[in-house]
């Protein structure tokens, strides 16, 4: 927030801003994770419509709070997550750790985040996810 305030300023819808530009982030983040887990164009469309109407996602673009920077880092990371899973690459993994690193960095329950990934990766069949 403070680089963002020192960019647009020190007013009201400064402090806003941010928390609307992240909101608008999390669209092509959702639609991507929709894609890596049902690989399926209608499937993605439909989430993109539920989370523009819903009503707690409206309200956390127009606080002036963390929270749609955390919808916006928990979705990224998932579907990074899901991403390195498929590709198996170094940049792919490093990629996901630079998310997690900037959800613990915005909001420190997405420790939580993490335990759930990992208890993903390690509950899925068939060979390891991690890099040989």
């Amino acid at each position: 927030m403070r680089f963002w305030l020192q960019w647009f300023g020190d007013s009201v819808s400064a402090r806003r801003s941010l928390s609307v530009f992240s909101s608008l982030l999390v669209f092509p983040s959702l639609y991507w994770l929709c894609w890596e887990l049902f690989t399926s164009v209608p499937v993605g469309w439909v989430a993109l419509a539920l989370i523009a109407v819903s009503p707690l996602h409206i309200l956390y673009a127009q606080e002036a709070r963390e929270y749609s920077l955390w919808t916006f880092t928990t979705v990224l990371s998932s579907a990074v997550l899901l991403h390195a899973m498929r590709v198996q690459t170094k940049l792919s993994w490093g990629m996901y750790a630079v998310t997690v690193i900037l959800g613990l960095y915005t909001f420190s329950f997405s420790a939580f985040m993490i335990f759930g990934h990992g208890i993903y990766v390690l509950a899925m069949p068939g060979e390891t996810h991690l890099i040989s």
